[in-house]
């Protein structure tokens, strides 16, 4: 009996994280959408609304790189509500307008804000997984997070008359979401690990993963921040491009567990090699595409490919690694990905700038065809017995 009130609190708190982040990441849906509409109703250069969108993956680098220390230094709790509070003014900072200059420091700091609530929810939320659960609590936080992005996008509709509603229903979101948290009683779970490997350590002995998170990274960046720009040039109607990017990013649900399996039962690589493949084919099939081209359906077909990449690069990445070193990995590999997502929109955006906005389809086509080429090399430089191993690796250290 004495079991049962600590079993009802752990539920609550971990209900409490889960409505955090659902709230947190609908608002960062909803700015994802806004943010590059408002700046192409206002005739901003497409290059200068990349450069933009770009400065989010910017400041997600810079809040994993300082987050875990901010977290040690004051705590989950703190950390959370004080970085909820950043994006909810950022939120109402938008609503009053600016250019792109000001807009691209706001969405510095909406990354850096996301990067450390993001490392606060899934430190906590580990805290709570073991043996039995952990699959279950990792996959109910997928769902959660793709369904806030994707819900976060049709939210968009509720504004699309008046722009700046867009910016304050994201700073309610915002503040709303530090609310379960600060109300629920538990205590700070076990402080998360600070280590990072460097990027040039883990590339030398996981090239594959990092190839592959890089991959990832480029392609989200490029169709979660350009693709309402692609809409909005090709006459979509708000709703229509709400209901395209919440197509991309609901499909990222879909396909998690048997890719999961084939990659068990096949090999990661492998798989990993197929998804961007595929991702370079279906994206090529959308640079002809006309007007009455299903687009909704090809966007979940699309999104549930990319939402793969990344897990995939992870398992890659862990397969060549010693179990102490997988976490400082993990925040390595996520370095990777937002340096994709970070270098993405500003070429993607320069491409369809140059060529149209179809060219942001062969841009993803032609870099997963570049990442899928190097990470051939890298098999083959392998297969020869060239190149440094992990184990030859770990004995110089």
């Amino acid at each position: 009996m004495s079991d049962t009130p600590n079993s009802a609190r752990r539920v609550l708190t971990i209900a409490a994280i889960l409505i955090s982040l659902l709230a947190q990441m609908q608002a960062m849906g909803l700015l994802g959408i806004a943010i590059p509409l408002s700046l192409a109703n206002q005739s901003t250069p497409i290059g200068e609304i990349g450069a933009v969108m770009a400065f989010y993956s910017v400041g997600l680098i810079l809040g994993c790189w300082q987050g875990k220390r901010l977290i040690r230094h004051v705590g989950h709790i703190r950390a959370f509500a004080g970085f909820a509070s950043l994006a909810t003014m950022v939120g109402i900072l938008h609503a009053f307008g600016g250019d792109a200059q000001l807009w691209g420091l706001l969405r510095l700091s909406s990354g850096f804000a996301a990067g450390v609530m993001l490392i606060v929810l899934e430190s906590w939320l580990s805290s709570f997984a073991g043996p039995r659960n952990r699959g279950r609590l990792l996959a109910l936080h997928q769902m959660v997070f793709y369904l806030a992005l994707g819900s976060g996008q049709l939210l968009i509709n509720f504004a699309a008359q008046e722009p700046q509603r867009a910016f304050l229903m994201a700073a309610l979101l915002s503040a709303f979401g530090a609310l379960p948290l600060a109300w629920v009683r538990t205590q700070n779970p076990p402080l998360p690990d600070s280590r990072t490997m460097p990027l040039t350590a883990l590339l030398r002995r996981a090239p594959v993963g990092v190839l592959g998170a890089v991959g990832a990274g480029c392609a989200v960046g490029a169709f979660y921040n350009l693709a309402p720009l692609y809409g909005r040039q090709t006459g979509l109607s708000t709703y229509e491009i709400s209901i395209f990017m919440a197509a991309l990013v609901f499909g990222g649900m879909l396909l998690q567990y048997p890719v999961g399996r084939l990659a068990d039962r096949y090999g990661r690589t492998t798989v990993l090699m197929l998804l961007l493949g595929l991702v370079a084919i279906t994206a090529l099939s959308l640079v002809g595409a006309k007007p009455s081209f299903p687009l909704p359906v090809v966007a979940l077909a699309l999104g549930s490919l990319l939402g793969c990449i990344q897990p995939t690069s992870v398992g890659v990445a862990h397969d060549r690694l010693p179990s102490e070193q997988l976490v400082a990995a993990s925040s390595g590999l996520l370095i990777g990905y937002a340096i994709g997502g970070v270098a993405a929109p500003i070429l993607a955006s320069a491409s369809m700038a140059q060529w149209g906005p179809t060219a942001l389809f062969a841009f993803v086509s032609i870099f997963e065809v570049s990442i899928l080429l190097a990470i051939g090399t890298c098999l083959m430089l392998r297969h020869a017995g060239i190149g440094v191993s992990p184990e030859r690796l770990q004995s110089n250290e």
